[in-house]
């Protein structure tokens, strides 16, 4: 469209008012206000989460790094629908700010029992094993059930409902994984210095 308005002005139009219209200009003007409302939630959502965990667990160490589990399934979700094809509509688009919601619960959940393993002195492998047996089968459970439970809409007909029930079924999953692979994972990593070394020692 802008550049059919750049071809218009280039005519005279004294006394007229010219507007470019039609299907494809109203299908652009929708992409381009979902993908801003999306872009504005999700930094909203997250800014949000992040500054819940920090008052929380007073941490700044962990509620940092309860944002890379959520982030990542949104992530993948996006890759996925590039690499299918799948448009991003106004059904699409909700699935990451909805999926976000439902997926911190579990890192919540995660991280507020290391912090508790924590305090009562055990090193971070052992808190570690521990959360994973007080709260890894109530993680696992919660995310397959939710996954199910999306996923039973992969049977719709009609396709905007078909698509949110499959992307919300594999966000549950990559979630699942970023909590207790991803996660462990990265807070097992240590680095001179760095965020991750640090984390945890301060409560």
């Amino acid at each position: 469209s802008s550049m059919i308005k750049d071809f218009l002005e280039k005519f005279p139009r004294t006394g007229l008012e010219m507007r470019v219209t039609g299907t494809v200009v109203q299908q652009v003007n929708v992409i381009h206000a979902v993908t801003e409302g999306l872009v504005s939630s999700l930094a909203l959502a997250l800014a949000v989460i992040a500054l819940i965990m920090l008052a929380v667990l007073r941490s700044v160490g962990i509620g940092l790094l309860s944002l890379i589990p959520n982030l990542f399934p949104l992530i993948l979700n996006f890759g996925i629908m590039g690499l299918l094809r799948i448009p991003l509509d106004t059904s699409t688009a909700l699935i990451a700010v909805v999926a976000l919601g439902i997926a911190v619960d579990d890192t919540i959940h995660f991280l507020t029992e290391y912090n508790i393993q924590r305090k009562c002195g055990l090193p971070r492998g052992s808190a570690l094993e521990q959360v994973m047996m007080q709260k890894g089968m109530a993680i696992i459970t919660t995310s397959l059930i939710l996954c199910v439970g999306f996923g039973v809409l992969v049977f719709s007909n009609f396709v905007p409902t078909f698509y949110f029930g499959l992307l919300s079924a594999i966000v549950m999953l990559t979630a699942l994984a970023g909590d207790v692979l991803l996660l462990p994972a990265i807070m097992h990593w240590k680095k001179n210095g760095g965020l991750i070394q640090n984390f945890g020692k301060k409560g």
